[in-house]
């Protein structure tokens, strides 16, 4: 005890140049506070919380308001330079070598987040070594701050750090909430989407064609979507699926001026790639729509956004827009790069691809103009402008009737409290929609206003193409249609808030029932980066490895609820040892035993199968359901069941000997159950399982397994000469 004070003196004679003396030291109210909780610390160890209480109030009331629950860690050479009003938690833990100042607060969520029955639970945050802490920063809830971190003043910090972060002053590090999903499955273990009526619409998120697709881009809404889509089709629920090229983007615009050539060129070459891609991943939509090819694009767009200025939706006004004065041009979005007005993260100038947050239409923070670097200055400007303050109530009720995952809707209902911004949907730019009004020449339609329609008009394109011209106006005008979006998290605002308020402005019956949303898929623990090279293109990857492969590695490892990580080692272990040896081995096996049996499945009763497979072919149906359902929807989920499935027949089957007949039934109602329910996930391997099994039906993909309803029949013939799809190198 006596060497660590000792210790504590050392170091404010170190960190602060004003203790003159180690007299002087004596008289620092942080030394107090620090002795006397370690006093309470060791009492509140012992169970004594009465006496620990009593002695930190006494340390609160002689160090002028330095308040350290009796249950807290400290660790060593902890500095509070004038620690008037430092809260710290019972179950913080602070590191060594640790700066706090005046303020700071290491406290919890609130007290709704810690009430979780009697089990005591880690509520307040975790310090690294040598962090610093600024005046009136408060970190809330368990989250770690890495160590070396340094927090400016007054900064606000609910989600973890890495170490040796810098936080600006002020700035807001939000936590995004894991989703919390409810269950859906009734009591007879049916998931309640397969008995809906009307037609389910899909739609992704649309891709900049200012560049190819990485790992990154397949892992998010284009592998839901598709997953999706296959799994209802499978439960024989009228399903639709569009999606489209941002043809029009600025960030188009911007990589033409770097190859040297015009943006509808850069827009054609990309989208062509972009599209082969999605081919090669078996990920192209119903429909896949490229604007610039199609007329009704635009047409739609203009088409819409007439309706709503014309019935007073949208307002002109003259707003501050950033100018570059050396570039003579406004900057937007691509244009301009600052740090978040929220979360003081790095951004663009329109939303932050972090928090999801809309900037100001008088730019980020600190921005730059992307071309020089010249600081932008504000310029007044025509804008027109959906006050979305207005829509406010609706936007309420309808978040409030919808089951969205926790991060998009929590997105939503703070945006409703901080206040619903008044959204510019225009801007002056050479490259874009035109807004079809007299007196607004140079000025086109902004892209994020747009992009409902560009959904609108692709299932136009749909339904040409299919012979049914009323099948747009049928889908996007049925109040039983079920909406179901799919996006990265930095799409919340357009596709949760903006988009929902037009549809409601417009009078449609439409919302969005789902907004299902992807957090980054990182390649090496870092962004993937198009303009670092730090990626991996799915057109090159796809062309040396099954894409079914590719398909249930990202299921298994998505970013459903936070950042994961591609590693190169972590797939080649899936696809060597997962569905090389153990799912599509056990598929060779069960099939060359079957056939030297005579090349038919044995009749036998079911009663008569190991009662682990026969389980376990009732359960894998329901359990990959509920994953697949909209509203509890997880690609992680499924692929853990069906890899668990996977490890557990390759196992079971080689416990039994070739002539158990009992034990091959069972392994070949298990192969096809598991067929069906991998079909979403990896169809050209289902397909080919399911065509050698000759299961019923014969032909087309499989359907989803009904309880009590074998999928091969006793004495069922199969096809000789099984090849696996799976060959590791």
């Amino acid at each position: 005890m006596a060497a660590r004070m000792v210790e504590d003196v050392r170091t404010v004679l170190a960190k602060d140049p004003a203790a003159g003396s180690v007299a002087e030291t004596l008289l620092y109210p942080h030394l107090h506070a620090l002795w006397l909780h370690r006093l309470s610390h060791a009492l509140y160890a012992r169970g004594r919380r009465f006496a620990a209480r009593l002695v930190a109030q006494v340390g609160r009331l002689i160090s002028g308001g330095i308040e350290i629950h009796p249950g807290a860690v400290l660790g060593r050479r902890v500095f509070i330079d004038h620690g008037s009003g430092v809260v710290i938690g019972e179950t913080a833990e602070v590191g060594d070598d640790v700066m706090l100042y005046h303020g700071v607060t290491l406290g919890s969520a609130g007290w709704w987040h810690d009430r979780d029955g009697e089990q005591p639970r880690k509520r307040h945050p975790t310090i690294g070594d040598q962090v610093v802490l600024g005046t009136g920063t408060t970190v809330l809830g368990p989250v770690v701050v890495g160590a070396g971190c340094r927090i400016g003043a007054r900064a606000i910090v609910l989600a973890d750090l890495p170490p040796n972060s810098l936080v600006p002053a002020g700035a807001v590090i939000r936590r995004r909430p894991p989703a919390v999903i409810d269950p859906l499955l009734s009591p007879e273990g049916t998931a309640a989407m397969s008995v809906v009526t009307g037609q389910v619409l899909i739609t992704c998120a649309p891709p900049n064609p200012n560049g190819d697709l990485h790992l990154g881009h397949l892992s998010g809404p284009f592998l839901g979507a598709d997953v999706l889509r296959r799994y209802l089709s499978a439960r024989q629920v009228p399903v639709r699926y569009v999606s489209y090229t941002d043809d029009e983007s600025c960030y188009v615009a911007r990589r033409a001026r770097e190859l040297g050539e015009t943006a509808r060129q850069t827009a054609f070459r990309y989208t062509r790639r972009i599209e082969e891609t999605l081919s090669l991943a078996g990920m192209v939509p119903d429909y896949y729509a490229h604007p610039h090819r199609e007329p009704r694009h635009a047409e739609t767009v203009q088409r819409h956004f007439r309706a709503l200025y014309d019935a007073g939706v949208i307002e002109e006004r003259t707003m501050p827009t950033p100018y570059c004065e050396r570039c003579e041009q406004f900057l937007y979005e691509a244009d301009l790069r600052g740090l978040c007005r929220y979360c003081r993260l790095p951004c663009d100038g329109t939303y932050c691809e972090d928090c999801g947050f809309p900037q100001d239409p008088a730019g980020v923070l600190d921005g730059r103009c992307i071309r020089c670097g010249e600081q932008p200055v504000p310029r007044p400007s025509r804008r027109l402008v959906l006050p979305l303050s207005r829509h406010a109530a609706a936007l309420r009720r309808l978040y409030d009737t919808q089951r969205w995952p926790r991060g998009v809707g929590d997105f939503c209902r703070e945006l409703i409290l901080l206040g619903l911004p008044d959204t510019p949907v225009s801007r002056v730019y050479p490259y874009g929609v035109p807004v079809p009004l007299s007196g607004w020449e140079g000025h086109v339609l902004d892209t994020w206003f747009s992009g409902i329609y560009g959904y609108m008009a692709a299932t136009e394109g749909l339904g040409a193409a299919l012979g049914e011209p009323g099948l747009a106006d049928r889908l996007w005008n049925d109040e039983d249609t079920t909406l179901v979006h799919f996006i990265g998290f930095d799409c919340s605002f357009s596709h949760a808030v903006l988009w929902p308020a037009q549809l409601l402005a417009a009078g449609s019956p439409v919302r969005p029932r789902y907004v299902i949303s992807n957090s980054f898929y990182h390649l090496d623990g870092e962004k993937f980066s198009t303009s670092r090279g730090h990626a991996i293109w799915g057109s090159d990857f796809l062309r040396e490895v099954p894409a079914d492969a590719l398909r249930f590695h990202l299921c298994l490892t998505n970013p459903e609820t936070g950042p994961t990580n591609f590693a190169r080692a972590d797939f080649e272990e899936c696809y060597r040892v997962l569905l090389t040896e153990q799912l599509d081995g056990w598929a060779a096996a069960l099939f060359d035993r079957i056939r030297k049996a005579g090349g038919t499945v044995p009749a036998t009763a079911a009663s008569a199968w190991p009662p682990d497979i026969r389980q376990l072919a009732d359960r894998l149906p329901v359990a990959v359901a509920d994953a697949l359902e909209p509203a509890t929807f997880s690609v992680r989920r499924a692929a853990g069941a069906i890899a668990e499935a996977a490890r557990h027949a390759s196992r079971d089957l080689s416990r039994w000997t070739e002539t158990d007949d009992g034990a091959l039934a069972a392994h070949a109602e298990l192969l096809a159950v598991l067929a069906a329910v991998a079909s979403p996930l990896m169809p050209t391997w289902s397909a080919r399982v399911w065509s050698h099994l000759r299961a019923l039906p014969p032909d087309g993909p499989p359907p989803w397994p009904a309880p009590g309803v074998p999928l091969v029949a006793p004495g069922q013939e199969i096809a000789a000469d099984y090849r696996p799809s799976f060959v590791a190198g």
